[in-house]
């Protein structure tokens, strides 16, 4: 409450100003301004929400905001001027959508809360009823409470592309493409059940990656929920992102043990199994609706029939199956309807399908649904318009082309780069459109249904994009700040920390990330302070040793420290070298203990050694070296192209000289570790180290490294 005060306080003129705009608004029409503002109450919840899980970051909120503006703008557009380009009847769904969602306000209000006598095929009008319940019974609050969910959509995709590498900027850019995709700015504005399926969709995609990345049980039952939703309302797409999911996430998950991701296998796919037969009565995995639509007679009933009824289609029981019902919409028939091959063929654009038998004839079947995939993915062709109106469809086809390229590029570069990550995007697209590609033939259900998948790939664009950086090779995590020296060619000589540790919860995150990337270098664990300090030190090893088993860990120690248990301790945790550096030009008592207890395979992993202090630089101007050198010096350095460094705030700072933090790239909990080393800081100071100019790069400028 108090922060809710603090925040009305800030803005009250800003507050002022909308409150008084829906007063005006509120005496042309009442319904308008009570769906603004719910779309207020709605777009602020999701600003806190963002603001909660940390992702308030200045790129997504502008995407939010435009987003906002332009779904808003062309809702309010569609409604009020009626625009229907493409010739949808006042019989349109988002019409019997509206009817019936009123008429469950009304029973909600009286405290009637059964639903006997409505026609439910799915729980739509039911969530919008609500909504009506809540506010006003208008079509146009249930169409901007579609805007809301239009924003959640865009917001997914951006969070899509930040899960598969891309930068914010990039993130940004799909995030805007998407917003001007014509049919998802189109049905969006309308009261349709898709408005519920493309951000469930995407969502389920978006938590698909971060399981693959990282599992854990709170986002597994989320995805749960998420597939649920997008299940009940289009179990084609439900069935094409549970596919996805489970051989994306048994081929590409990594779990610290092989023990643990077989129980973690067995144990999803029992849970995921029975959700098609809780959800929709198909049976485990779906095998009943398998066993009944993949057989000639129904395939061909909905490739000719379906959306080309010569007669009232009833399609319960008939064909074999009433889940059929949802590939169907029927139509009353009119006398206008142009007959062609003797068959009504309504006023939408579409193809013919040839009847073919695929046990027979299994190579033309193939053959066949090739065609009709390409037509799924790439139509309607002009061909296929059946009407003059149909070609508005080219304001979005002709651009599709084009992107489509990219998006392509942005496969080849991450087959290239090895991003496996793109796989389940690769798979959900292919299964939907495929099934699209078996069972559908109206260009008018198509582009509604592939909507999602094509918001999905549109999130590969930036990977074909991402700037050429170098390999990652060697990371150095600082977990504490404290050291128990004061050595004289050391900035801790002359500068005295607070004694603090990093935060556990940025470590796990960072070798979290580092294992999705794959790394395979060298961990340290420290900068300017002694590790062995920190208790927490062999659950560290331990926990890299099993997340990242290929990389190498390696302990920089004074070895004041240590002795054989501890040693044999850090070994069996995971460790596998030490370099002790001794600073009292000798090798001291205890390190001589264990250099005498240890066996000649083991002192390859134990490197002591009498620490050369003339060969320490200025650790970035902070130190007098003893070499007379003028800078900035007209020299390559390498490290910012192979190393990486986190300080014990969590904070990634230009490289091991830098002390201070005086060049900060960034922040592990607000940011991926690939997305910091591919920033474009850090891509500055690259650029200028090839040109051996230090002359306008802060730290590097006074550094004799």
């Amino acid at each position: 409450m108090k922060i809710l005060l603090q925040t009305i306080e800030k803005r009250f003129k800003l507050i002022a100003v909308f409150l008084l705009a829906l007063i005006l608004i509120a005496f042309f029409d009442k319904a308008l301004a009570i769906g603004l503002m719910l779309l207020i109450v709605l777009t602020g919840l999701t600003f806190w929400i963002i603001k909660k899980l940390g992702l308030s970051r200045k790129y997504l909120v502008m995407l939010l905001l435009i987003a906002l503006a332009i779904q808003l703008s062309a809702t309010l557009f569609i409604h009020y001027a009626n625009f229907q380009p493409l010739g949808i009847t006042g019989d349109g769904d988002f019409n019997s959508y509206h009817e019936e969602a009123v008429e469950m306000s009304l029973h909600f209000k009286e405290g009637n809360f059964s639903m006997e006598g409505f026609k439910l095929s799915h729980y739509y009008t039911i969530v919008i009823g609500v909504v009506y319940t809540l506010t006003l019974p208008e079509m146009i609050v249930g169409q901007l409470f579609g805007v809301w969910l239009s924003v959640l959509a865009i917001i997914f995709v951006y969070l899509i592309v930040i899960e598969l590498g891309g930068s914010e900027k990039w993130a940004f850019f799909t995030g805007l493409i998407t917003i001007a995709y014509p049919s998802f700015l189109f049905y969006s504005s309308l009261l349709l059940k898709d408005t519920l399926v493309i951000p469930f969709a995407l969502l389920t995609m978006l938590l698909t990656l971060k399981l693959i990345k990282s599992f854990s049980w709170r986002n597994f039952l989320f995805f749960v929920v998420s597939l649920s939703i997008a299940f009940h309302f289009r179990y084609y797409i439900g069935y094409a992102l549970l596919f996805a999911f489970l051989f994306s996430w048994l081929l590409l998950a990594r779990l610290s043990s092989i023990k643990r991701k077989i129980v973690y296998s067995i144990i999803i796919i029992i849970i995921l199994g029975f959700l098609p037969m809780v959800l929709r009565g198909h049976g485990f995995y779906g095998i009943n609706i398998f066993r009944d639509s993949f057989t000639s007679k129904n395939v061909n009933f909905l490739q000719e029939r379906a959306y080309n009824p010569s007669f009232p289609v009833i399609l319960t029981g008939l064909a074999g199956s009433a889940e059929l019902a949802e590939f169907a919409e029927p139509i009353e028939i009119n006398a206008s309807m142009p007959l062609i091959n003797n068959r009504f063929r309504g006023f939408a654009s579409t193809w013919d399908k040839e009847e073919v038998n695929p046990q027979r004839e299994p190579l033309r079947f193939l053959t066949n649904q090739l065609k009709y995939f390409g037509y799924v993915l790439l139509g309607p062709f002009p061909w296929q318009m059946r009407y003059s109106r149909h070609l508005f469809a080219l304001f979005e086809l002709i651009p599709w082309y084009i992107l489509l390229f990219f998006i392509c590029r942005g496969v080849w570069e991450s087959i290239k780069s090895r991003n496996k990550l793109i796989l389940p995007l690769i798979i959900f697209s292919i299964l939907a459109l495929g099934v699209m590609a078996l069972f559908l033939n109206n260009f008018g259900i198509i582009t509604r249904i592939r909507i999602p998948i094509f918001m999905t790939l549109l999130c590969l664009i930036p990977l074909g994009f991402k700037s050429k950086v170098p390999t990652l090779t060697a990371v150095a995590i600082e977990i504490n700040s404290a050291c128990n020296r004061r050595c004289a060619w050391c900035p801790n000589h002359t500068n005295h920390r607070e004694v603090k540790f990093l935060d556990e919860k940025v470590f796990f995150k960072a070798i979290d990330e580092l294992r999705a990337m794959n790394f395979r270098g060298k961990i340290t664990f420290n900068l300017y302070n002694e590790p062995l300090l920190d208790e927490r030190l062999l659950g560290f090893i331990s926990y890299v040793k099993k997340n990242i088993p290929l990389a190498s860990q390696y302990l920089n120690t004074n070895g004041d420290l240590l002795n054989l248990d501890i040693w044999e301790k850090l070994r069996k945790a995971g460790l596998d070298y030490a370099n002790i550096s001794q600073y009292d030009g000798k090798i001291n008592e205890n390190i001589e203990k264990i250099l005498k207890g240890i066996d000649l395979k083991e002192k390859k992993h134990f490197r002591a050694f009498v620490f050369d202090q003339d060969s320490i630089c200025n650790r970035g101007g902070l130190l007098k070296s003893k070499r007379e050198i003028k800078v900035p010096l007209k020299k390559y350095c390498s490290q910012p192209f192979y190393q990486l460094c986190i300080d014990y705030k969590g904070k990634v700072v230009l490289c091991c000289n830098d002390y201070h933090g005086a060049v900060v790239m960034g922040d592990v909990r607000n940011n991926s570790i690939e997305e910091l080393w591919g920033n474009g800081k850090f891509r500055h100071y690259r650029k200028e180290l090839l040109k051996r100019n230090r002359s306008n790069l802060k730290l590097c400028d006074v550094c004799d490294s």
